[in-house]
């Protein structure tokens, strides 16, 4: 008999939450109602995202303070890994919550530019420490790779780094 992974499924309530968190914070945006000036630009990493959308924990409250309190940056190389990752671990998700996800999440998406030249190990992580890079951004992310990231520009933070600074 096989040992199954107990892994917490996202309710439908849970995707409406979100979707209505995404929509609510793109709004307060346009206003411009984020005046504190301690309003920081953040990239959040696929598998950040994927986390805090499929499991919850650290990825989940990082992405709800980032939604919050900060100017959240995406793209749509971001927006598209992350679809396809939703679909790969949750084939039955349904498609009219990945296409009002791509819709909300397209809000904060910035234009796609020619990708600065950034050295990594893994060719996929450049399009993202690029995007953080053009905007002066954080980026948060759970790869190791990133987060031993030798240049360290732009800064490089773990979902429990950022909880440190941000949230205590």
């Amino acid at each position: 008999m096989k040992a199954r992974k107990l892994v917490r499924q996202v309710s439908s309530s849970q995707r409406k939450k979100w979707l209505l968190l995404l929509q609510n914070s793109a709004e307060l945006t346009e206003l411009g109602s984020n005046s504190k000036s301690s309003v920081h630009r953040i990239v959040i990493d696929t598998n950040v995202l994927l986390s805090a959308l499929l499991f919850g924990g650290k990825p989940d409250v990082v992405a709800r303070h980032v939604l919050a309190e900060h100017h959240l940056i995406m793209s749509e190389y971001i927006i598209d890994e992350l679809l396809v990752n939703i679909k790969k671990r949750r084939p039955k998700t349904p498609h009219k919550w990945l296409k009002s996800l791509r819709s909300s999440l397209s809000e904060y998406s910035e234009s796609e530019v020619d990708a600065l030249i950034i050295p990594s190990r893994d060719i996929n992580d450049d399009p993202i420490v690029s995007l953080a890079l053009r905007h002066k951004a954080i980026l948060v992310t759970g790869d190791k790779d990133l987060l031993e990231y030798p240049e360290a520009k732009p800064p490089i933070l773990s979902t429990a780094e950022y909880i440190e600074l941000f949230m205590q």
